[in-house]
């Protein structure tokens, strides 16, 4: 899967220094792919996962020097 985010900021976005986004159904597929595009952007993500063990998403947000928590 090669997926590349699509990031709309709006004001209210930008007053926060630190962007966070929650990710369902990271654990694989689609949701890991966005999970991993918007941590290289610069996101700290909150991953959720149902039936996969979230921690190779958070070794590949890691890898790319962003914070990940699955929850």
């Amino acid at each position: 899967w090669n997926f590349q985010a699509v990031i709309i900021e709006s004001d209210c976005m930008t007053a926060s220094p630190q962007r966070v986004a929650l990710v369902t159904g990271a654990g694989q597929r689609v949701g890991r792919s966005i999970a991993e595009a918007l941590a290289q952007v610069g996101y700290r993500i909150a991953v959720h996962t149902h039936a996969t063990d979230p921690r190779e998403t958070l070794g590949a947000i890691a890898s790319v020097g962003s914070h990940g928590v699955a929850y």
